[in-house]
């Protein structure tokens, strides 16, 4: 690569000199233009734009400090190179004020000169190479861009942002002026165990893709098997724009679909959750290829008293401890306060009971209760639901439901995972173990797992570990040679200190004094 000069001198012997240095040296410059003050300097340098510029202090007309003060507002990445015979510190301090790379005083050697045009080069070629780096990353961002929108929508519907400043920044590097002021969920009405189910997913994603592939304003991306689309203010009414998808849809492809529509929220997260509630509930009590808001639900939903919130938890409670008998109880209650908050409407009845078995299923699979391949149970009873005509057979449908629940919980081993957790804990006591990790590692939930260790094991998890890390730390000690700061390592204990407590309040004797007293002879 090439690199350009313009010299500036008012002493047409000093330019020869510098342009002749240059041109017979190796290094890749070529002169492409000399001034004899600062405002030929200036002039050339707005045609020329070169990238060196080799300039005299004292001139005539423009001194060589003010013109190259404007030359670096007029081409930035221009260096500077003073070369003069005054040696002044004002002057020095003015040079590197505005920008210079370097000073040299007159008369400078050739060897000085092309040493620091040498220099210069080098870090003209580090600044391209910065530079080609940035595009080719700029470039990589444009070609996943789809992607990465795809991955900060998802960050803000899950509320996984760590730091809001990092997220402006992706948004900015792609472009993103505004985030979504509305949010829809676009379901083909196919059932979840149909066999084309997924394919019929993509090709409704596709052609909507298609037709807003380039559209700015528009946030399009799969979220498990749920096809998310978030629009901008500049669309103004989403129900609109999902009406429009919704008969294009209908027209083109041998599919329907329902669309749930979320716009009363100001964050992302609760447009997200209105649009998908719409979207699941709207299609079994309004009905298939229709676009439904979050308020339309709502309306069907109502508000529930605190009452039976209480025994909505209390009910999520005992799915967690696998207790059906106390479960099926509470579960009637709830179904009588639902017939009169229902106020008559077997519809509503049927939207409040669903919505209970959803906080059912939800819990049993969060807790690890029941394994992805029984999902068709969750399906199978809401569609049985919708056919409920009688409060009889939806107290039945409901408590059937529940009972499956729990038949597929009452097959869950719990023994043997929590004995395996105690034998991780023995071959691993000498780590930071955390109860969080170690029930993610067995996929059920920190609380649930907690429960089922006390009832399998007769002591609490942090109690356990206590007891295994001091068992060894016993042992430990009776070797004279390994010190108590080694002992509270080996067991787990990054503090000395604080393993001294823990010893202490277990055997009661501090380690010091149990060394003693297992090394003498």
């Amino acid at each position: 690569m090439e690199y350009t000069v313009l010299i500036c001198d008012d002493e047409v012997l000093e330019r020869q000199v510098l342009k002749s240095i240059i041109e017979s040296s190796n290094l890749p410059l070529k002169v492409v233009g000399e001034a004899r003050n600062g405002i030929e300097a200036l002039e050339q340098s707005e045609k020329l734009r070169p990238d060196i510029l080799l300039i005299d202090i004292k001139m005539p007309g423009k001194d060589g400090i003010t013109a190259g003060a404007e030359i670096k507002k007029l081409c930035p990445k221009c260096k500077a190179i003073f070369i003069t015979a005054y040696d002044e510190f004002e002057y020095v301090k003015r040079a590197l004020q505005i920008g210079a790379v370097e000073y040299l005083l007159k008369p400078a050697r050739p060897d000085e000169i092309l040493a620091l045009l040498a220099k210069t080069v080098d870090e003209l070629n580090q600044e391209r190479q910065k530079k080609l780096k940035e595009e080719k990353l700029l470039e990589s961002i444009k070609q996943a861009a789809g992607m990465l929108k795809s991955s900060i929508m998802v960050s803000l519907i899950m509320g996984h942002i760590e730091d809001e400043s990092v997220l402006k920044s992706r948004a900015k590097l792609l472009g993103i002026k505004e985030f979504p002021s509305s949010i829809m969920i676009i379901l083909p009405d196919v059932g979840a165990d149909h066999s084309e189910a997924e394919l019929e997913r993509y090709e409704v994603f596709r052609f909507i893709e298609n037709k807003y592939l380039n559209d700015d304003n528009v946030f399009l991306f799969f979220m498990s098997e749920e096809i998310v689309m978030g629009l901008t203010s500049a669309y103004g009414s989403a129900v609109s724009v999902a009406e429009e998808i919704r008969k294009m849809i209908e027209e083109n492809l041998d599919i329907t679909v329902t669309i749930g529509v979320g716009e009363d929220h100001k964050d992302i997260k609760g447009l997200f959750n209105d649009a998908r509630l719409a979207a699941q509930l709207g299609r079994f009590y309004i009905g298939s290829n229709n676009v439904i808001t979050s308020n339309m639900i709502q309306d069907f939903l109502g508000r529930l008293g605190e009452n039976k919130l209480d025994k909505e938890n209390t009910l999520l409670e005992y799915v967690k401890m696998g207790n059906y008998k106390e479960a099926l109880v509470v579960m009637e209650q709830i179904l009588q306060d639902i017939f009169v908050l229902s106020k008559g409407s077997l519809v509503d009845s049927q939207v409040r009971i669903c919505e209970v078995m959803v906080m059912v299923w939800r819990t049993a699979r969060q807790v690890g209760l029941i394994e992805p391949e029984n999902s068709y149970i969750y399906s199978n009873y809401l569609q049985k639901l919708t056919r409920c005509q009688t409060y009889a057979a939806l107290k039945n449908c409901c408590e059937d439901f529940l009972e499956e629940v729990f038949s597929k919980i009452n097959n869950f081993d719990s023994s043997d995972i929590i004995k395996q957790a105690m034998k991780y804990i023995e071959e691993n006591y000498n780590e930071d173990i955390k109860l969080a990790r170690l029930a993610k590692e067995i996929y059920i939930s920190p609380d649930y797992f907690s429960r089922l260790f006390k009832k399998v094991a007769g002591c609490t998890y942090v109690e356990y570990i206590t007891k295994i890390r001091i068992e060894n730390a016993k042992i430990l000690l009776t070797n004279p040679i390994i010190s108590i700061a080694e002992v509270a390592k080996k067991t787990g204990y990054s503090d000395p200190n604080y393993f001294s407590k823990v010893f202490k309040k277990t055997v009661g004797m501090s380690p010091t004094q149990y060394k003693k007293i297992h090394n003498n002879p």
